[in-house]
C-alpha cells in the first residue's frame, strides 16, 4: 500500500514542456507504488565556490516527494526552508542546509551545500584609480578629429565570477560605460553593448607588469550623430599612507 503522510502544501512550478526530475544518482524507484522518503534534489553544485567581496546568490533546492507512485514533475516543490549562510568578507568553508518538513513540522528530508570562499584572480585590482582619457572624435564630414584629455576617478570590485572584475566606469569619448570586464594574463578582455553603437566597435585591454595600473583602448562607432570615439583610458591606482610601517603603497597591492 502506498506511503501516506501528512500533505505539505508546496508551490508547483508548472510548464507547458515535458520534465525529466533530476534526481540524484543513488535515488531508485523500486515499483510504481510510493515506499520512499522525499529527496532533496539541490540545484547547482553541491559543493559551491564564492568568492571574496562578491555576492553569492544561492542556487535552491527542491524536494522530490512522490506520494501517488506516478512519477512527474507535478512531485517536485521548492525548498523554503534553509538554514546557514555564506560571508563572503571572509575565507572558508559555509553550509547552507535545505530541509524538508511535513504539515505537523516533523524534519522528513534533509541536504546540505558546502560553499567554499575564496580570493578572486582578479582580486589584487580591486580599489581606487586616477584615470587619464585621452580621445579623438572623428564627426562625419569633418576635415580633422576633435581631441580632447580628461581625467577622473574609477573603481575596481570583484567579480561573482573567478577573473571577472567590476569596473566603474570607462570613459568612451562623452559618455561614462560600465563594461564587462575579465583578466585573462596580462590581458583584459571587455564586453559592452548598446543599440546607440555599431556591433563593430571594439575595447581591449592590458594589464601593466607592475599590476598597479592598465591601459584600455576602445574604438565606438555612434550612429547618431554618426560620430568614431578611439579612446586610451589609462588607470593608475591610487597612493594611500600605510600607517604601520610609515609608506607609501598601491591600495590593495599583491
Amino acid at each position: 500500500m502506498p506511503r501516506l503522510h501528512p500533505p505539505v502544501v508546496c508551490l508547483v512550478a508548472m510548464f507547458s514542456v515535458a520534465c525529466e526530475p533530476e534526481l540524484p544518482e543513488d535515488f531508485v524507484k523500486a515499483s510504481t507504488l510510493d515506499t520512499l522518503l522525499p529527496v532533496i534534489v539541490i540545484a547547482g553544485q553541491k559543493n559551491d565556490t564564492a568568492y571574496l567581496y562578491a555576492t553569492y546568490r544561492d542556487p535552491g533546492a527542491s524536494v522530490f516527494d512522490d506520494q501517488d507512485g506516478i512519477y512527474s514533475c507535478l512531485d517536485y516543490c521548492s525548498v523554503s526552508d534553509v538554514t546557514g549562510w555564506v560571508n563572503t568578507r571572509l575565507p572558508g568553508n559555509y553550509y547552507l542546509n535545505y530541509n524538508y518538513r511535513n504539515a505537523d513540522g516533523v524534519l522528513i528530508a534533509t541536504d546540505t551545500r558546502t560553499v567554499y570562499v575564496k580570493e578572486n584572480a582578479a582580486g589584487f585590482l580591486n580599489g581606487f584609480y586616477n584615470v587619464t582619457c585621452t580621445c579623438s572624435a572623428m564627426a562625419q564630414g569633418a576635415q580633422q578629429p576633435t581631441l580632447s584629455l580628461v581625467n577622473y576617478t574609477a573603481t575596481v570590485s570583484t567579480g561573482d565570477v573567478n577573473n571577472e572584475f567590476k569596473l566603474m566606469s570607462l570613459r568612451i569619448g562623452p559618455e561614462e560605460i560600465v563594461p564587462d570586464a575579465e583578466l585573462n594574463g596580462s590581458a583584459i578582455k571587455l564586453g559592452y553593448f548598446s543599440p546607440d553603437y555599431h556591433c563593430a566597435s571594439s575595447l581591449s585591454g592590458t594589464l601593466s607588469p607592475a599590476t598597479t595600473s592598465f591601459t584600455i583602448d576602445s574604438k565606438f562607432y555612434h550612429y547618431s550623430p554618426s560620430v568614431v570615439y578611439a579612446c586610451k583610458n589609462i588607470y593608475e591606482k591610487q597612493l594611500v599612507l600605510d600607517r604601520l610601517i610609515g609608506s607609501i603603497k598601491p591600495t590593495n597591492a599583491r
